[in-house]
């Protein structure tokens, strides 16, 4: 049996508007696109192996005929049920001391996130949904589906894949960081909702930006002065002196910078749980490198 003929039966078909098969009450979370003229096969093996992993999938195809989109997202029950086996940290209610605990089912209402469930309807935030669901995609466990996302991009078996956004979300935090503070020359956004919608790496990214901008007011003002005095006809020793006054000032300056980013950053991850995140994915195989392993 060709591969649109199993697909025909596995998932319907419709517009390219979006549909409602199966939709969580937050819409889908992900996607993938395939060109209409990749192989069939390809598209039936990866929707075989998510609906094995219990995803809800929808297929749409363009007005022209030339693409699908594979949309898809893990319900409740399913998410919570990996966040357990993968160990997932969330953070406690204050009155259960407010720090990270890997979740666990028995303690499913001590999680701040028993009170967003019953607010909007989803347990976990946009970018927590995002992240057990790629940790599904990738598990070899049973669970998971084993898939290697950027190998099948880069072998053609699919055109892209992208997280969807939450219109209504994305739009609160636009107004948010962007047209509440476009008065503010320091910025100092959001970073808890940035955090529970593009997730920590981007949040720290954020984070770490906005820490940057402040002290560099420091030295951009001594600079400034400096340049005034540059620029005030003084002897060429005098101007000389400038130099290397300023020198001296960017070299302490550079070292009171990462030494209170290091405070700031230890902050921030204790506050957010996010003491253990593995950043180093040196060890990772990519799906580019050819030649042999040593």
């Amino acid at each position: 049996m060709s591969g649109d003929k199993i697909l025909s039966q596995m998932i319907p078909r419709h517009p390219f508007n979006y549909g409602t098969l199966e939709r969580q009450p937050w819409g889908w979370d992900y996607m993938f696109v395939f060109n209409a003229d990749d192989n069939p096969d390809d598209r039936a093996r990866i929707v075989t192996r998510l609906l094995q992993a219990g995803f809800r999938v929808s297929q749409a195809k363009s007005q022209d005929n030339t693409t699908y989109l594979l949309r898809f997202s893990l319900p409740t029950s399913i998410l919570k049920r990996n966040a357990e086996i993968f160990e997932y940290m969330l953070k406690l209610k204050d009155e259960f001391g407010g720090g990270y605990l890997a979740y666990a089912s028995e303690r499913d209402t001590c999680y701040i996130n028993s009170s967003r469930e019953a607010e909007d309807g989803s347990y976990f935030t946009s970018a927590e949904r995002i992240e057990l669901l790629l940790r599904t995609l990738a598990s070899k466990l049973s669970i998971g589906c084993d898939l290697d996302v950027r190998k099948e991009i880069l072998e053609g078996k699919m055109a892209d894949a992208l997280a969807i956004h939450d219109v209504k979300e994305r739009d609160a935090l636009v107004r948010e960081a962007v047209w509440h503070q476009w008065w503010n020359l320091v910025w100092t956004p959001p970073f808890h909702r940035m955090r529970h919608y593009f997730g920590s790496r981007v949040g720290l990214y954020f984070v770490f930006v906005s820490y940057l901008n402040k002290m560099t007011w420091s030295c951009a003002g001594v600079g400034i002065f400096l340049f005034i005095l540059y620029v005030s006809k003084f002897s060429e020793v005098t101007n000389a002196g400038i130099h290397t006054a300023f020198g001296f000032f960017v070299a302490l300056w550079i070292t009171v910078v990462a030494e209170f980013w290091k405070r700031e950053s230890f902050r921030i991850n204790s506050e957010w749980g996010t003491n253990d995140m593995e950043i180093d994915s040196s060890d990772d195989l990519r799906p580019q490198y050819k030649g042999e392993l040593k």
